[in-house]
């Protein structure tokens, strides 16, 4: 049964709705996801709990303070998921009544026990192994683990796209793609980063280069007044580097490139954002000692470095997530790393991990291995920066049409 609480405080009735108000708010709305009820409006003179507010009360300690924090905290930290693996997919597609009867109506042929036509129109896609249905080279997922999968293809708090392009190269289920809206916008963290964008100049795209970091693009960001960020971003696969620093002076800057270079190899252009460290005679003399070309963007524009800066508004909010969940933001930046490396880039429809390694990387969601017809490298590349055109042209077009963001 829910219980009606009145107030006469307006915030109050729109708790859920006040997603950039202050904090103190957003742990009540956690809080209070445990009782059922109903919020609504007064005003003071019709609320009889008005006069008795105001009178005067002994101090005590703010124990429901403490507790509505502790609570907050719990949720989040009670809320990480844990890895499927193959045999509990498959032990879990076995007793699921629905693939129960895909399973059937796979050998038979014969699909007229399935009610609905949503796994009808896609009969022809699917195959078995072992217990396991598959469509094309993608688990279908048994429904009581439907819920558990998209919560591991949102760990790291990427927005719905990236989630959705993450379930799309592994697994499938019906009206998947509804589910992972609802799901992404009613978490309540990325709500609450989320936020209102001013609306900068048109977009221009940049060229994809020919082959993995040959072009990459470096900025620094500020986390705290202590604390930055070195982040290195490569035009062809995406793949990010974020390198902690205390300091942001030249040599700092140049001593982390060093030791992501020893890794990576040498870029043949780095584009910055020209500010003090990559203004600097150090620096300078240090691309070129390594015969790499430095491509300047416009002071104050950060749209002329907009794959970088696009970064850095998502490292922010993976920030401010953390310190929500009250979880340690350095360790929450590295496993978003992680799953951003693995996830399917929009433009590219390749993770960057491939991209830039050649192979994809094992992670918490199943996968079945299936071999799939293979094009030369000189094809592979071809068809990469068609997509590449195609959709950069597709996202300026609309951009540009109702509020540009930064370049890709």
């Amino acid at each position: 049964m829910a219980v009606l609480i009145c107030s006469i405080i307006k915030w109050f009735k729109i708790l859920h709705l006040a997603t950039r108000k202050k904090l103190k708010r957003q742990r009540w709305v956690l809080y209070l996801q445990q009782f059922q009820y109903k919020l609504t409006y007064i005003r003071g003179k019709d609320n009889p709990a008005d006069s008795f507010s105001r009178l005067p009360v002994d101090s005590a300690a703010n124990t429901d303070a403490i507790d509505t924090e502790d609570f907050a905290y719990s949720v989040a930290n009670g809320a990480m998921p844990v890895a499927l693996a193959s045999r509990e997919v498959e032990h879990a597609s076995e007793s699921d009544a629905t693939l129960k009867l895909v399973r059937q109506a796979v050998v038979t042929g014969d699909w007229s026990s399935l009610r609905g036509t949503k796994y009808k129109t896609l009969k022809d896609e699917f195959w078995i192994i072992g217990q396991v249905v598959m469509r094309g080279s993608r688990i279908v997922m048994p429904e009581s683990l439907w819920k558990r999968t998209v919560e591991l293809a949102h760990e790291g708090h990427q927005g719905i796209v990236r989630t959705k392009s993450r379930l799309r190269e592994k697994v499938w289920w019906p009206e998947i793609d509804k589910q992972v809206e609802d799901y992404v916008r009613s978490c309540h963290p990325c709500q609450i980063v989320g936020g209102s964008k001013p609306k900068p100049e048109p977009i221009r795209s940049t060229k994809l280069p020919e082959s993995p970091w040959k072009d990459i693009s470096v900025d620094l960001l500020e986390i705290t007044s202590e604390s930055h960020l070195l982040v290195v971003v490569d035009y062809y696969s995406r793949w990010v580097e974020a390198i902690l620093l205390r300091k942001t002076d030249a040599q700092h800057v140049i001593k982390s490139l060093e030791a992501i270079f020893r890794t990576h190899g040498l870029p043949e252009t780095i584009r910055s954002d020209n500010g003090p460290p990559f203004a600097s005679r150090d620096f300078e003399a240090f691309l070129k000692s390594l015969g790499i070309i430095h491509k300047k963007g416009v002071p104050y524009w950060p749209q002329s470095n907009g794959g970088v800066e696009r970064c850095n508004e998502t490292l922010l909010k993976i920030v401010r997530i953390s310190r929500i969940e009250g979880k340690d933001w350095k360790k929450a930046l590295e496993d978003f790393l992680f799953h951003y490396r693995v996830t399917p880039h929009i433009v590219t429809g390749t993770t960057p991990a491939e991209l830039l390694m050649g192979r994809k990387l094992r992670e918490k969601l199943p996968r079945v291995e299936v071999n799939e017809s293979r094009v030369t490298e000189t094809e592979r590349k071809k068809l990469l920066k068609e997509r590449d055109a195609r959709v950069k042209l597709r996202q300026k077009e609309y951009a540009d049409k109702r509020g540009p963001r930064l370049q890709h």
